[in-house]
Protein backbone atom coordinates (compact mmCIF):
# COMPACT_ATOMS: atom_id res chain seq x y z
CA UNK A 1 0.00 0.00 0.00
CA UNK A 2 1.76 3.74 -0.92
CA UNK A 3 0.92 6.34 1.31
CA UNK A 4 -0.32 9.19 -0.69
CA UNK A 5 -1.32 12.58 0.72
CA UNK A 6 -4.34 14.03 -0.46
CA UNK A 7 -4.28 17.72 -1.01
CA UNK A 8 -7.06 20.31 -2.38
CA UNK A 9 -6.58 23.53 -4.17
CA UNK A 10 -8.68 26.28 -4.35
CA UNK A 11 -8.48 29.39 -6.51
CA UNK A 12 -11.21 32.53 -5.15
CA UNK A 13 -11.64 36.08 -7.02
CA UNK A 14 -12.72 39.01 -5.15
CA UNK A 15 -13.37 42.66 -6.27
CA UNK A 16 -10.81 45.17 -4.46
CA UNK A 17 -11.65 48.79 -4.70
CA UNK A 18 -8.53 51.28 -4.00
CA UNK A 19 -10.12 54.40 -3.18
CA UNK A 20 -9.17 58.19 -2.68
CA UNK A 21 -7.83 58.06 0.27
CA UNK A 22 -5.69 55.07 -0.42
CA UNK A 23 -4.01 56.71 -3.80
CA UNK A 24 -3.53 60.19 -1.69
CA UNK A 25 -0.91 57.97 0.24
CA UNK A 26 0.20 55.74 -2.44
CA UNK A 27 1.50 57.63 -5.87
CA UNK A 28 1.47 55.30 -8.19
CA UNK A 29 -2.19 54.13 -7.76
CA UNK A 30 -5.20 55.53 -8.98
CA UNK A 31 -8.65 54.70 -7.79
CA UNK A 32 -9.74 51.68 -9.83
CA UNK A 33 -11.79 48.64 -8.81
CA UNK A 34 -9.54 45.71 -8.96
CA UNK A 35 -10.35 41.85 -8.95
CA UNK A 36 -8.49 40.09 -6.17
CA UNK A 37 -7.48 36.50 -6.73
CA UNK A 38 -6.59 34.77 -4.25
CA UNK A 39 -4.83 30.34 -4.46
CA UNK A 40 -5.57 28.54 -1.66
CA UNK A 41 -5.16 24.95 -0.41
CA UNK A 42 -5.69 22.81 2.55
CA UNK A 43 -2.36 23.22 4.22
CA UNK A 44 -1.04 19.92 3.35
CA UNK A 45 0.20 20.00 -0.36
CA UNK A 46 1.76 23.58 -0.52
CA UNK A 47 5.53 23.31 -0.23
CA UNK A 48 6.30 26.32 -2.79
CA UNK A 49 3.81 26.76 -5.58
CA UNK A 50 5.02 28.09 -9.15
CA UNK A 51 3.41 30.79 -10.64
CA UNK A 52 3.25 31.84 -14.28
CA UNK A 53 1.85 35.28 -14.35
CA UNK A 54 1.21 37.06 -17.61
CA UNK A 55 -0.54 40.42 -17.57
CA UNK A 56 0.83 43.79 -19.63
CA UNK A 57 -1.22 46.43 -17.53
CA UNK A 58 1.45 47.14 -14.57
CA UNK A 59 -0.85 48.15 -12.19
CA UNK A 60 -3.45 44.90 -12.14
CA UNK A 61 0.38 42.66 -12.59
CA UNK A 62 2.57 44.58 -9.84
CA UNK A 63 -0.98 44.30 -7.27
CA UNK A 64 -1.72 41.07 -8.31
CA UNK A 65 2.16 40.14 -7.35
CA UNK A 66 2.37 41.94 -4.27
CA UNK A 67 -1.25 40.03 -3.20
CA UNK A 68 0.31 36.55 -3.95
CA UNK A 69 3.74 37.65 -2.85
CA UNK A 70 3.87 34.85 0.65
CA UNK A 71 6.89 32.46 1.23
CA UNK A 72 4.94 29.29 -0.49
CA UNK A 73 4.76 30.94 -3.95
CA UNK A 74 7.40 31.35 -6.44
CA UNK A 75 5.65 33.88 -8.50
CA UNK A 76 7.44 34.91 -12.13
CA UNK A 77 5.89 37.96 -13.89
CA UNK A 78 5.55 38.71 -17.70
CA UNK A 79 4.35 41.45 -19.34
CA UNK A 80 4.32 39.60 -22.85
CA UNK A 81 3.76 35.84 -23.85
CA UNK A 82 7.35 36.04 -24.96
CA UNK A 83 8.73 36.87 -21.70
CA UNK A 84 6.70 34.23 -20.26
CA UNK A 85 8.18 31.84 -23.00
CA UNK A 86 11.73 32.81 -21.94
CA UNK A 87 10.95 32.22 -18.39
CA UNK A 88 9.27 29.37 -18.63
CA UNK A 89 12.40 27.82 -20.85
CA UNK A 90 14.96 28.74 -18.05
CA UNK A 91 12.54 27.88 -15.25
CA UNK A 92 13.33 24.31 -13.30
CA UNK A 93 10.47 22.10 -12.51
CA UNK A 94 6.79 22.63 -13.13
CA UNK A 95 4.62 25.20 -13.38
CA UNK A 96 1.69 24.87 -10.64
CA UNK A 97 -0.39 27.69 -11.74
CA UNK A 98 -0.66 29.97 -14.84
CA UNK A 99 -2.35 33.20 -14.65
CA UNK A 100 -2.98 34.78 -18.11
CA UNK A 101 -4.35 37.61 -20.21
CA UNK A 102 -6.48 36.39 -23.07
CA UNK A 103 -5.80 39.09 -25.52
CA UNK A 104 -2.47 39.96 -25.75
CA UNK A 105 -0.23 41.49 -29.12
CA UNK A 106 2.08 38.51 -30.01
CA UNK A 107 -0.56 35.76 -29.72
CA UNK A 108 -3.86 34.97 -27.33
CA UNK A 109 -3.74 33.32 -23.64
CA UNK A 110 -4.87 29.67 -25.14
CA UNK A 111 -1.64 29.71 -27.93
CA UNK A 112 0.75 30.54 -24.92
CA UNK A 113 -0.48 28.30 -22.33
CA UNK A 114 -0.41 25.32 -25.56
CA UNK A 115 3.35 26.29 -26.00
CA UNK A 116 4.23 25.94 -22.47
CA UNK A 117 2.30 22.96 -21.87
CA UNK A 118 4.37 21.32 -24.45
CA UNK A 119 7.95 21.69 -22.62
CA UNK A 120 6.94 21.77 -19.04
CA UNK A 121 4.21 20.03 -16.71
CA UNK A 122 1.41 22.49 -15.50
CA UNK A 123 -1.24 21.73 -12.83
CA UNK A 124 -3.63 24.61 -13.43
CA UNK A 125 -4.68 27.41 -16.00
CA UNK A 126 -6.56 30.56 -15.49
CA UNK A 127 -7.46 32.59 -17.63
CA UNK A 128 -8.81 36.30 -17.65
CA UNK A 129 -9.53 38.92 -19.55
CA UNK A 130 -11.45 42.65 -19.61
CA UNK A 131 -13.92 40.79 -22.33
CA UNK A 132 -16.65 39.13 -20.88
CA UNK A 133 -16.37 34.80 -21.17
CA UNK A 134 -19.63 34.72 -23.56
CA UNK A 135 -17.29 37.38 -26.12
CA UNK A 136 -13.95 35.40 -25.53
CA UNK A 137 -16.04 31.82 -26.49
CA UNK A 138 -18.08 33.62 -28.88
CA UNK A 139 -14.39 34.45 -30.57
CA UNK A 140 -13.25 30.75 -29.78
CA UNK A 141 -10.31 32.38 -27.47
CA UNK A 142 -11.17 29.86 -24.87
CA UNK A 143 -12.89 26.96 -24.64
CA UNK A 144 -16.40 26.32 -22.85
CA UNK A 145 -15.56 25.54 -19.43
CA UNK A 146 -12.29 27.01 -18.84
CA UNK A 147 -11.20 28.97 -15.80
CA UNK A 148 -11.98 32.30 -16.27
CA UNK A 149 -12.04 35.37 -14.87
CA UNK A 150 -12.91 39.24 -15.59
CA UNK A 151 -10.76 41.74 -14.99
CA UNK A 152 -12.72 45.02 -13.63
CA UNK A 153 -13.63 47.59 -16.41
CA UNK A 154 -11.88 50.92 -15.26
CA UNK A 155 -13.08 53.03 -18.34
CA UNK A 156 -16.16 54.20 -15.92
CA UNK A 157 -13.27 56.17 -13.79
Amino acid sequence: MHNREIFQRSIETDTVTFDQDFCDNHADFKPRHFVLPAVSDNGSGMSEETILFIEDDTILQEMTRTMLNRPDYKVIPAKTPGEALRAAQNLVGNIDLIITDVVMPEMNGKELAALIQSTLPVDKLLYMSGCTANIIEQQCLLDAGTHFIEKPNFSGL
